[in-house]
C-alpha cells in the first residue's frame, strides 16, 4: 500500500530522529545541526512544538494528550515507529552521480536511499540509530519516502500511557502491526548542497492519531479488551467485534496525519 501526502512549509520543527546529513560532496566535519554549514537532519515527530536537535543532544520528554471523538483523552508517555527505509526523492533532471555517494547511502532510479531500520520515538526526537554525518549529495530534491515495516519480533506501532474513563484511570498499550510506504511531498522542491543548513521533518499530527473513534464502546465490549493487569490493550489480536477495526483506524489516522516540514539557512560562500 502507498499513499501520497502533498505539504511542504519553511518551517522549524522538533526532531523526531537526530539523523544527520551533511550535504555535498565534500569532506565530513564539524558539528551537527542547525548553524553548521552543510549539515542536515531528519527527522519524524509527534508534535510541532520544540526545535530541532543536534547530534547526541538531550531533548525534554513531553508527553501528548490526544482525544478521541467522545473526548476521552490519552495521555501518550511512549510512542515509537519503525521505519525500515528513508528515500530522499530528487527532481529526475538532477540525478546524482552514484559515484559521489559515501555509503550507507545508495541510489536508485528516482531516490536517494538511507538503510535501516530505525526506530523513532516520536516523543523525544532520539533514535535507537545515531548515525553520525553521511554526504546527501547536491540536488533539488521534491520530498521523502518511508518504509515503515515490523521488525520479526515487534510492530512497527507502539503507543502506551493512561487514559481516564468514567472518573477512573487506566493504563493503556497500543501495539499495532502496519506495513506500508508514504510518501510526503514537497509542494516545490528544495535545493540542498553543501553550503545549505537543511531540518527536513516529518510531522505527525497526535491530535488525529484517534479521530473518528469512538473508545468507550470498546472498552465495555466483548471480548474484553484488557489484560489480567487491568492494561487496555490493542494488539491487532481482538479479531470480531467493536474493538477489532481500531487497529486498522489508528494506523491510517497516523499516516495521513503526516506533513512534511523544511526549514534552510543558506550560508554565503567566502568571496
Amino acid at each position: 500500500m502507498t499513499k501520497r501526502i502533498n505539504t511542504f512549509s519553511l518551517l522549524l520543527l522538533c526532531a523526531s530522529l537526530t539523523l544527520c546529513i551533511s550535504c555535498g560532496t565534500s569532506s565530513i566535519a564539524g558539528g551537527a545541526g542547525t548553524g553548521n554549514p552543510g549539515k542536515t537532519t531528519f527527522a519524524i515527530i509527534a508534535q510541532d512544538t520544540t526545535p530541532a536537535i543536534s547530534l547526541g543532544k538531550a531533548t525534554d520528554v513531553t508527553d501528548i494528550i490526544i482525544p478521541d471523538s467522545i473526548n476521552t483523552f490519552f495521555n501518550v508517555t511512549s510512542s515509537f515507529i519503525i521505519v525500515k527505509r528513508i528515500h530522499f526523492i530528487y527532481n529526475p533532471e538532477d540525478k546524482p552521480d552514484a559515484m559521489t555517494l559515501i555509503p550507507p547511502l545508495r541510489i536508485d532510479n528516482e531516490s536517494v536511499v538511507l538503510e535501516g531500520p530505525f526506530t523513532f520515538n516520536t516523543l523525544t526526537g532520539i533514535s535507537d540509530s545515531l548515525l553520525g554525518f553521511v554526504l546527501l549529495p547536491d540536488a533539488n530534491y521534491t520530498g521523502v519516502r518511508i518504509v515503515i515495516e515490523n521488525k520479526p519480533n515487534k510492530n512497527s506501532i507502539f503507543l502506551s500511557g493512561t487514559f481516564r474513563h468514567q472518573n477512573i484511570d487506566y493504563p493503556f498499550r497500543f501495539d499495532l502491526s502496519l506495513n506500508v510506504t508514504v510518501n510526503y511531498d514537497h509542494n516545490s522542491q528544495v535545493y540542498i548542497s553543501g553550503t545549505d543548513s537543511t531540518d527536513i521533518k516529518v510531522v505527525l499530527d497526535a491530535s488525529k492519531w484517534l479521530s473518528n473513534i469512538n473508545i468507550g464502546n470498546c472498552i465495555s465490549s466483548q471480548p474484553s479488551p484488557f489484560d489480567s493487569n487491568g492494561t487496555f490493550v490493542l494488539n491487532g489480536k481482538i479479531t470480531e467485534g467493536v474493538c477489532a477495526e481500531i487497529p486498522r483506524k489508528i494506523n491510517e489516522n497516523i499516516i495521513k496525519s503526516g506533513r512534511l516540514k523544511v526549514k534552510q539557512v543558506k550560508i554565503k560562500k567566502a568571496p
